[in-house]
């Protein structure tokens, strides 16, 4: 037990970015479990080092991890933890692109959660089903999916998991130009996540909010939203969160006239 919690506690270091500690601690467990009786341990950890790979970008060595992580699990350890593992290994084929994959192994899972009535479940694998719709630019079906994840987290009191989806909805809003919608979703998705308790989709949140200010022509407003989690963004270093950063900051910047800045961030991006 002591084991599985310093594998969770590793991942949740790289989330809050330390990400020297965390990535230390990763390989420090892969020795200490390298024993076969500690194999779905060890699966533990590949599993949190894969998840933090593929948001960081390093994608090849992250399936890797994945992929291992997973066939280890169906052999040995909680069937929870295999779903877990199958869970993020989709949400990893859906960054790289392979859609088809990603859904098909969502609705897998989320098919088999409602079948046994596991609602958080249900709501995590509909909440994934909308990225993946989000990524086909589907933001009809996005929203949709996000609705169902939505309703199910707020028939459980989680409002976490009702942050996630709201925000997801704001961004989907602001694909289809209904603006004053979007930002009112951010906002929502803000309201409902004291920041300790997930700071990293806390400041995804904070951006899909400076977005949909800037769509509305507030560029200040934006700016001063940006400034706030600037530091943490480029710690954190998840490319797609950055890239989503730097696009909302360069937008904002051109409406103020800051050409240079914006050019510069913009660059970046790319």
């Amino acid at each position: 037990p002591w084991l599985r919690l310093r594998a969770c506690r590793a991942g949740m270091l790289v989330e809050t970015g330390e990400m020297a500690a965390g990535r230390a601690e990763f390989e420090a467990l892969l020795v200490l479990t390298a024993q076969p009786a500690d194999a779905a341990i060890h699966a533990l950890v590949l599993l949190e080092r894969g998840v933090h790979r593929s948001r960081s970008g390093d994608w090849a060595i992250a399936q890797q991890d994945l992929i291992s992580a997973c066939e280890q699990l169906k052999r040995q350890g909680p069937a929870l933890d295999r779903d877990l593992c199958l869970g993020h290994l989709a949400n990893h084929y859906q960054r790289v692109g392979d859609i088809d994959e990603a859904l098909q192994l969502l609705q897998t899972l989320n098919d088999a959660a409602r079948q046994r009535g596991a609602t958080c479940d249900s709501a995590i694998y509909s909440f994934g089903i909308g990225q993946n719709h989000q990524a086909r630019r589907r933001w009809a079906e996005a929203i949709r999916s996000f609705d169902e994840a939505s309703e199910a987290n707020k028939r459980l009191g989680e409002n976490v998991g009702m942050s996630y989806s709201e925000h997801a909805t704001a961004y989907s809003l602001l694909k289809l130009g209904r603006v004053q919608e979007a930002l009112d979703f951010a906002q929502r998705a803000l309201d409902h996540l004291d920041r300790s308790a997930d700071p990293r989709q806390y400041d995804l949140n904070v951006v899909t909010r400076a977005e949909a200010l800037a769509a509305l022509g507030r560029a200040a407003e934006a700016n001063a939203e940006l400034d706030r989690v600037e530091s943490a963004m480029r710690t954190r270093a998840e490319q797609p969160s950055l890239a989503a950063w730097l696009g909302a900051r360069a937008a904002a910047m051109r409406q103020l006239g800051r050409w240079r800045e914006a050019y510069q961030a913009l660059a970046e991006e790319r």
